[in-house]
């Protein structure tokens, strides 16, 4: 949550054995977009087991969200209060 690198998150637990662990994994709150969904959705097997993907507040398209949904990539992903514009920023600054 509230990370300001959620797109190069995604990428690493993509690889990470430790995922494989986790039954949630909550990415809201922080600068999450179409080429974090990318990485995702590449390491779909990965994720494939998490019961819930959260991904609410963060820079996603409704596209972004119907792939993460039809890739499977979760049993269920929260999505809600998408942000827009150009200047990605985290929810809880210090």
């Amino acid at each position: 949550m509230n990370a300001e690198f959620t797109d190069e998150l995604c990428t690493a637990l993509g690889k990470a054995p430790i995922v494989k662990q986790l039954k949630k994994l909550d990415l809201s709150k922080g600068t999450l977009s179409s080429d974090g969904v990318a990485a995702l959705v590449k390491h779909k097997k990965t994720f494939a087991h998490l019961e819930e993907l959260v991904v609410s507040q963060n820079w996603l398209s409704s596209a972004d969200v119907k792939q993460l949904k039809s890739a499977g990539v979760a049993k269920s992903i929260v999505s809600k209060d998408q942000r827009s514009g150009d200047d990605r920023y985290v929810s809880l600054g210090e």
